[in-house]
């Protein structure tokens, strides 16, 4: 997808860029990338024979481009947490406080 594109796209999803952190379009940008990097890596997936390859000595393992796509999703994310931060209400404030309490009860 081109900037353009997606400029347009988040425009009528009700978002608008310059409501962004002062760096969005250095953000954005750098999704976008990211974004196109996701598909040229889900095409080489697509167009492998298998998503397990084996090594000189037999050992099968999964496809390279598998991890790589794990983290091109995972920085994707982080990349759009930072252009589009999550709804602080009081309400998800107290929400994050009893999970973050549940979750250190069960942590004994």
């Amino acid at each position: 997808m081109d900037r353009d594109t997606f400029l347009k796209e988040l425009a009528n999803a009700g978002f608008a860029i310059e409501d962004g952190p002062p760096d969005a379009r250095l953000l954005l940008d750098e999704a976008l990338a990211y974004l196109d990097e996701i598909t040229r890596l889900r095409a080489e997936l697509d167009s492998a024979p298998s998503l397990v390859v084996v090594s000189e000595r037999g050992n099968q393992r999964e496809h390279p481009a598998l991890g790589a796509l794990r983290a091109h999703r995972a920085a994707l994310g982080k990349l759009l947490s930072q252009l589009f931060p999550g709804d602080e209400s009081p309400t998800t404030q107290r929400a994050r406080a009893a999970a973050n309490a549940r979750w250190r009860g069960t942590r004994r």
